[in-house]
């Protein structure tokens, strides 16, 4: 709950989240929880650097259906990448490479 506080700073940084649907209709927890999860995750989109997408059911394969990554970049240091697949974990700045 801690990092969370990073997302409000006025300097805090711009986040895009893609979620896929299903995760968001899997029930966890009680109807009041999931009802509370789904406010949470509309007010951060209420932000201006906090964007929130839900890809569609129904999409075709797409690099996240891979693993998770994370994208970053920041002033005085290349854009980064943090890929996760189920066998393997890496950093890198080659933006050629991918998770096999």
């Amino acid at each position: 709950m801690e990092r969370q506080h990073v997302l409000q700073r006025d300097d805090g940084p711009t986040v895009w989240v893609v979620a896929d649907e299903v995760v968001l209709s899997r029930p966890i927890g009680s109807e009041a929880v999931m009802a509370e999860q789904m406010a949470h995750l509309a007010a951060l989109d209420e932000s201006p650097r906090i964007n929130v997408r839900v890809l569609p059911r129904n999409s075709w394969l797409t690099t996240g259906l891979q693993g998770a990554f994370v994208l970053a970049s920041g002033p005085g240091a290349p854009d980064m990448a943090y890929l996760e697949s189920i066998t393997l974990s890496q950093i890198t700045a080659d933006s050629e490479r991918s998770v096999a």
